[in-house]
């Protein structure tokens, strides 16, 4: 843990990993569908 981050970030911080692993499955099955269209 980063000893700067304040309890706001913290929220911030811990929300946005949750986001990024929600969206990277999703991100990753566009990327390899675009792939096989081409």
């Amino acid at each position: 843990m980063n000893p700067q981050l304040r309890p706001k970030n913290i929220v911030a911080h811990g929300a946005h990993q949750i986001l990024d692993a929600a969206l990277y499955p999703l991100f990753l099955s566009g990327y390899a569908s675009r792939i096989l269209r081409q």
